[in-house]
């Protein structure tokens, strides 16, 4: 096993990290507190491969943006992001499996986004929103997916997907509060399919489509 910590607290406008790793067993965990944030980009994200990793990556204030590929299997990986800009691009696919995996993602205030994609099987994830401009796009083309998403307040969005044959079915839970809403879930495949929702209130609007 390997364990590695890494820690910025900025004292001017930059504070970007790059991680490319490889092999099985490793944790990290990395922390950005404050100004210009970025783990990994749109053109150079954070690099996992290997399996029952477990990855741990934090920002506080300011622009914040993790961009991070996943690809192994029976990792977890747990994204949290505390106030300002926001935005979280994940992706859980090839080279390599994607199976089994655990991920969570966390926003707290300020413009939030959120993208996921996963193209293998039962995997689950989990993301927690609270409030700001929100959005979520989250999309596990394969049997067997678990996505729970809970939001408390403002802009909102979501519109998540699933897909394939479930031989251990897909499950959405979308737990929602308040402010502007449109959710839009979305299952397809073969048979076994659950939607759970509970919202609140102002202008929600869920359009739920299965198949079969």
């Amino acid at each position: 096993m390997v364990a590695m910590t890494i820690a910025s607290a900025s004292a001017r406008a930059d504070s970007v990290i790059y991680i490319d790793q490889t092999g099985d067993d490793f944790t990290l965990t990395a922390t950005q507190i404050g100004d210009g944030n970025s783990m990994g980009t749109a053109q150079a994200d954070l690099q996992f491969y290997g399996d029952g990793n477990t990855v741990t990556l934090y920002q506080s204030g300011d622009n914040n943006t993790i961009a991070a590929v996943v690809a192994g299997d029976n990792n977890t990986v747990d994204l949290k992001q505390v106030g300002a800009g926001n935005s979280t691009t994940l992706t859980c696919s090839t080279p390599g499996a994607c199976g089994g995996n655990q991920l969570t993602l966390w926003f707290t205030g300020d413009d939030n986004v959120g993208t996921v994609t996963v193209t293998n099987n039962n995997n689950a994830l989990m993301a927690e929103v609270t409030g700001d401009n929100n959005t979520a796009t989250i999309t596990m083309g394969a049997p067997g997916g678990i996505i729970n998403l809970t939001a408390v307040g403002s802009g909102n969005a979501f519109t998540l997907s699933q897909s394939g044959s479930p031989a251990t079915g897909h499950s959405i839970a979308i737990d929602h509060t308040g402010d502007t809403g449109t959710f839009s879930v979305t299952q397809t495949g073969s048979v076994t399919k659950v939607v759970s929702l509970t919202t609140v209130g102002l202008n929600v609007s869920v359009t739920v489509s299965q198949s079969d």
